[in-house]
């Protein structure tokens, strides 16, 4: 069970980062509730220690999701144990923060606990630290999918394994077929810093949320990519237009 190759902060992280904060603007209202359920939330901020502290997936969420919405939800789940006490340190001070172990274990309840905040205003994440645990993922994603909640899931695909890109065609595959009426999804590409690996962001949602975090992505590519980050503006369009780094699934 090989581990992904990651280092917070880095050019994954902040490519994913970037997204799943595009994708909570987009949907959120300052009046309209909303839920947030992270899976694999780890830490929630890291390098705490050095005084320059580095804001995971959860602890941007949520000070994102607040800053717009006094109502917003956060139900978080880390299965180890270290990386769980200090994620409940880190943000389990807020009362509407609420930190789980096994999300295998309670991820029906989540959803079926949520009431007003179930489907379109629900936004489940998926940002594993092994492929194994994205395949766990893959086993329950037809149910979340007709749950009609957004879905943001980061799968990592080295290229070097064929069974890499046999799961992320997979993962296609199933929310293509299982995605409800009027959500669209797109798979949001992105080269590693090594080039070994194609990191994957893949949105379920609304047409326009996913127009939305697709712009996000193209640009942030663009001008964060230590391959394109001295190319002028012109040069920067033609780049765009022969680099889409988007794969449209539905």
């Amino acid at each position: 069970m090989a581990k992904f190759p990651y280092k917070h902060g880095n050019f994954t992280d902040r490519v994913k980062n970037s997204n799943l904060g595009a994708l909570i603007e987009s949907m959120m209202g300052p009046l309209e509730p909303f839920s947030y359920i992270e899976l694999h939330s780890g830490e929630g901020i890291y390098n705490i220690e050095s005084g320059n502290p580095y804001f995971g997936s959860a602890y941007m969420a949520f000070l994102k999701a607040l800053g717009k919405n006094s109502d917003a939800h956060f139900l978080l789940h880390e299965i180890d144990e270290e990386k769980r006490k200090k994620l409940r340190k880190n943000l389990e001070f807020h009362k509407n923060v609420r930190v789980y172990e096994d999300w295998r274990n309670n991820l029906v309840f989540c959803l079926e606990s949520l009431g007003n905040f179930r489907g379109k205003n629900t936004l489940i994440v998926s940002d594993p630290c092994y492929m194994a645990e994205h395949a766990e993922v893959m086993e329950i994603l037809p149910h979340l999918l007709l749950e009609d909640a957004n879905l943001f899931m980061y799968v990592p695909e080295n290229l070097r394994e064929l069974s890499d890109s046999a799961v992320v065609d997979k993962t296609r595959s199933i929310i293509k077929e299982k995605t409800c009426l009027g959500k669209k999804a797109i798979d949001l590409m992105s080269p590693s810093e090594n080039g070994l690996r194609i990191d994957h962001n893949i949105v379920v949602a609304d047409y326009e949320i996913m127009r939305a975090v697709e712009g996000n992505h193209k640009a942030f590519v663009l001008r964060d990519s230590g391959i394109v980050r001295k190319l002028s503006e012109r040069e920067l369009e033609r780049f765009s237009n022969a680099f889409d780094f988007t794969h449209r699934i539905l």
